[in-house]
């Protein structure tokens, strides 16, 4: 279902525990105003899924944990709003799919397994501080933009055939 938090500044975790247990969350909403909420997810070796809209004061997103057994693959197919998107050197997928992606401070994608950027052309993900994403493949599709800061990827697939790819730092 849908998780709303209604204290701000405060931290949630959702986590499956120990084993493989999926993780199925219908959007996440922070509380506008105040205090940004911070967000984790973590499900081990189980997916995650985030089906609609991530945001409204988000300060920290964390896509799983820094331990060997997170190897779920994370799919965030909303719009994801947050100041800061955490990932760590595990391997596992990320999949951001919405059609508006904005993370304000930079991002690097440290997670080995693939990372997808968009899906479809008319996509449009920011990173206003920077981007980074070498540690393993990156599909893209749509338009990738950072605010005048660098922008490191590795060998980028586009996402789907007939769909386009624009890099823009500027």
């Amino acid at each position: 279902g849908a998780v709303t938090v209604t204290t701000t500044g405060q931290t949630l975790t959702l986590d499956t525990g120990t084993g493989a247990g999926a993780l199925n969350v219908a959007s996440i909403t922070g509380v506008a105003g105040g205090a940004a909420e911070n967000i984790t997810l973590i499900s081990g070796a189980g997916a995650t899924t985030v089906s609609g809209n991530i945001g409204t004061d988000i300060g920290t997103l964390t896509l799983q944990e820094n331990a060997a057994s997170s190897t779920g693959a994370v799919a965030l197919q909303g719009n994801v709003t947050a100041a800061t998107l955490t990932t760590f050197a595990q391997a596992y997928d990320v999949a951001l799919t919405g059609s508006t992606v904005a993370i304000t401070n930079d991002t690097n994608f440290l997670n080995t397994g693939t990372t997808t950027l968009g899906n479809a052309t008319a996509d449009t993900l920011t990173f206003t501080g920077g981007l980074g994403a070498t540690a393993g493949a990156v599909n893209a599709a749509g338009t990738i933009n950072t605010t005048n800061q660098q922008m490191d990827l590795g060998a980028v697939t586009v996402t789907t055939t007939g769909q386009t790819l624009t890099l823009d730092t500027g």
